[in-house]
């Protein structure tokens, strides 16, 4: 909207409170990407006319028709908004992986891509992963994990609840395959 009237104001921006219904017509008048059809014609099941009083003969439509109508633009609607949402959620699902779902007292490593290194320390020279800390509660609406950090991380005040996006499993070694 800002980027519209931009263009149609004048210069000392004295005329934009003039100029709101029209841009309002314009952006309710434009084809929705989502939906594939205009507002108003979902709004109201039919488009406004721009210029009156040209037809020689006024439309007389029968009250049902226009119920009907109506009723198929919101049909026509909800159908694009669920092939726009199943659209949506393919993309956002491409970048997702399948959650690890620890539990209460598994040991996880922690990813330091985000964490604040102490003085001193250059990333380049860290681990990509500290740990294994152990899993205190687990919540697994918000995939999130408070874990039992050492203390020199509670005194450089990291927060001991944690994403699974910066979470991976520890596996121990195997002593008989690695002794030593």
């Amino acid at each position: 909207m800002s980027q519209i009237l931009h263009v149609i104001v004048n210069n000392y921006q004295t005329n934009w409170v003039d100029q709101l219904p029209l841009v309002e017509f314009t952006m309710n008048s434009a084809i929705s990407s989502s939906m594939g059809y205009v507002l108003f014609e979902s709004n109201y099941g039919w488009l406004p006319r721009l210029i009156q009083g040209i037809e020689t003969e006024p439309p007389h439509e029968d009250v049902a028709q226009i119920i009907e109508n109506i009723r198929d633009v919101l049909d026509r609607t909800y159908n694009k908004l669920l092939v726009q949402h199943e659209r949506q959620v393919v993309q956002v699902n491409k970048c997702r992986h399948e959650g690890q779902n620890f539990k209460v007292g598994d040991e996880v490593l922690l990813s330091m891509a985000n964490l604040n290194l102490p003085k001193g320390r250059a990333s380049k020279l860290c681990p990509k992963y500290i740990g294994p800390y152990k899993v205190l509660k687990a919540d697994h609406k918000t995939l999130t994990y408070k874990m039992k950090l050492p203390p020199d991380m509670c005194k450089r005040r990291i927060h001991d609840v944690f994403h699974e996006n910066v979470l991976k499993p520890y596996i121990r070694n195997n002593k008989e395959l690695f002794p030593g």
